[in-house]
């Protein structure tokens, strides 16, 4: 009994430190690198003044949107197109996104379900969790990422309290994430080789699918929900 006290409290006191991590970091720099990660030139000039440990650097930044942070992470991944070419910049980004996505997933593992509510909202958590905790629910998390303006991170945090492997879990969500980061460094890329009207395109027709993506989210639960039910 004394060790499941003293276990809540441990897990109590890391989500307080967690919790004041972020909105230390939210509104200390974040507003910043968001205005920075919308001019490209800038950005790049900021990470190469790290020389070698830039990579590094692009890697935590894509760790902290995931994590902690509200970052856009769609101009992020623009800007590590910008920076690092097509091929650099979304190997970099899956990266740190990965790494992100562990930390979340296995931070949400530990704490439980109860903790968990304290930053997401219930009925959120609970809709979520009822939707990936099926047999199918590599599926979902596949189709789930895949559309532009999906709320993953958050889905990320809730996974964790759902009983899917791990493993099942972050093949299908990288998977899905890959066209979306993918197109985001072909058009950072294009614009650093001032081929403005293909990134135009491919901006207007990401944010075509991101605002789909937007206005259909609910039918696509219920959807997801009466998929589900069927099964």
């Amino acid at each position: 009994m004394k060790n499941k006290q003293f276990n809540l409290v441990i897990r109590v006191l890391f989500l307080v430190l967690f919790l004041t991590l972020a909105g230390v970091l939210t509104c200390s720099y974040m507003p910043q690198l968001s205005a920075l990660a919308k001019e490209p030139a800038r950005f790049r000039d900021l990470l190469l003044a790290y020389g070698s440990w830039s990579q590094a650097a692009f890697i935590i930044l894509q760790i902290l949107q995931v994590v902690a942070a509200p970052l856009p992470g769609e101009i992020i991944q623009v800007a590590g197109g910008y920076v690092y070419g097509v091929l650099g910049g979304t190997m970099l980004s899956l990266t740190g996104i990965l790494l992100g996505s562990l930390a979340a997933f296995f931070l949400c593992r530990w704490l439980g379900y109860p903790l968990l509510l304290t930053f997401i909202k219930p009925e959120k958590a609970e809709r979520w969790r009822l939707i990936i905790n099926t047999n199918r629910a590599e599926m979902v998390i596949f189709l789930v990422f895949l559309i532009p303006g999906a709320p993953k991170d958050i889905l990320t945090f809730i996974a964790g309290i759902t009983p899917i492997k791990p493993g099942n879990f972050f093949l299908a969500a990288m998977l899905g994430r890959f066209p979306g980061i993918l197109v985001s460094a072909v058009i950072g890329a294009q614009l650093e080789h001032h081929q403005y009207f293909l990134a135009a395109i491919l901006s207007l027709a990401a944010a075509l699918l991101c605002l789909l993506g937007f206005l259909y989210r609910d039918r696509f639960m219920t959807f997801l929900r009466h998929k589900q039910s069927k099964v």
